[in-house]
């Protein structure tokens, strides 16, 4: 699969106009709305064995087509033969939740999450399920192993900071939550669900006088 030509993007790290407390935890930093990690955004695709980019390319189109049972079918093959290929068990997840099986969808993001830790989608996925449970701890947990990565792709990010700050705003830190999707802005200018979340927090954030 040919590669696309990459671009990086780099954020450096603080809130404007503030200094993190050298004896803060990382942890405390983020909740606090401090950018303390300098993150690097690439476009590149990773490559696929001969064959194999076909195949994801055509199932991934019968997915954005509906042909959701088919889909199906083409990424558990796929899944079967290279079950190295990370988006496949994503892109298989979302073709269970569009036949209305949620249950298989969660049971693959946790084994997505259990062959690649530091995989964004399986676990804001899960995460945001938690969340609309309400089980706000749980959410956090599944992505706090993500702290630690500092190089993703546009996308795994864009999802990654959309969910953490839904996770910081269900806390009631609505001045962190803006602070994350201000940085997706810098970052990432014209991300989907960034304005409508804005708009959320903002009234949040009013109705709690944070």
């Amino acid at each position: 699969m040919t590669k696309k030509s990459k671009k990086r993007r780099r954020s450096k790290h603080s809130k404007s106009g503030r200094t993190p407390p050298r004896s803060a935890s990382m942890h405390d930093l983020i909740q606090a709305g401090y950018q303390v990690r300098a993150f690097e955004i690439s476009d590149e695709i990773k490559g696929y064995k001969p064959g194999i980019a076909k195949e994801m390319s055509d199932a991934t189109l019968l997915l954005k087509t509906g042909h959701f049972v088919e889909a199906q079918y083409a990424f558990q093959s796929i899944i079967r033969r290279q079950p190295g290929i990370r988006e496949a068990y994503t892109n298989l997840a979302v073709a269970y939740l569009k036949l209305g099986d949620q249950g298989a969808a969660e049971s693959l993001w946790q084994t997505g999450i259990d062959k690649f830790p530091r995989y964004v989608f399986p676990r804001a996925n899960l995460a945001q399920r938690c969340l609309q449970r309400g089980q706000v701890d749980e959410a956090e947990n599944l992505l706090k192993p993500l702290e630690k990565v500092r190089k993703f792709h546009s996308g795994e990010f864009r999802f990654y900071v959309l969910t953490y700050s839904d996770v910081l705003a269900a806390q009631g830190n609505y001045t962190a939550a803006l602070s994350w999707l201000k940085l997706l802005s810098k970052m990432l200018p014209r991300s989907p669900g960034v304005w409508p979340r804005k708009v959320r927090y903002w009234i949040g954030r009013l109705l709690h006088r944070e």
